[in-house]
């Protein structure tokens, strides 16, 4: 199944998840009716608020990828910083032809308290997209920002070309 049934630059949803690959932002102003829009079009939305900081906003994160459950332990900021672990368990279950956006409200404060940190969240993000994409689902991520933030233009990632591939490695094709 695909993710849309036709290419269509102007739609939202495909903007964000091709265009923006996975990563889009919306003018603060607009987030209630984006959101709105969203739920009227069948799109599940989560949200992650790093207002207070990235340790209750890890809380948030416990919950939302039921991390004792999967992983027999919680996740916390102080404790467990391995952001390859958060890339682990950065989960999200769309069903084929569905939809869901991620709502991330407070980045410029997590941004602030941890630069690192919020660039290889975007990141994750960004590869949870290309995945869900790949199955047939939608997700993407939604900064909501002022026109005037430090993080326009941001970058978070990197392409490169990569190490030949010898196929005789790979699984064969089905």
């Amino acid at each position: 199944m695909a993710a849309f049934t036709f290419l269509d630059w102007t739609s939202f949803d495909f903007w964000a998840v091709v265009a923006g690959e996975g990563i889009t932002v919306v003018a603060l102003d607009q987030r209630e009716a984006c959101l709105e829009s969203l739920r009227q079009h069948g799109y599940a939305i989560e949200s992650i608020d790093f207002r207070e900081g990235i340790g209750p906003a890890y809380a948030t994160m416990n919950t939302l990828f039921q991390w004792e459950e999967n992983f027999g332990y919680e996740l916390r900021w102080h404790e467990n910083r391995s952001l390859d672990a958060l890339r682990d368990g950065f989960e999200f279950e769309v069903r084929p032809g569905g939809g869901t956006a991620l709502e991330i409200t407070g980045a410029e404060d997590a941004y602030r308290e941890d630069s690192d940190f919020f660039t290889f969240l975007l990141y994750i993000a960004h590869e949870s997209s290309l995945h869900h994409l790949a199955l047939g689902a939608r997700f993407f991520t939604i900064l909501f920002l002022d026109p005037g933030s430090s993080l326009v233009g941001l970058q978070y990632r990197s392409l490169s070309v990569g190490f030949p591939t010898e196929l005789d490695r790979l699984s064969p094709w089905p």
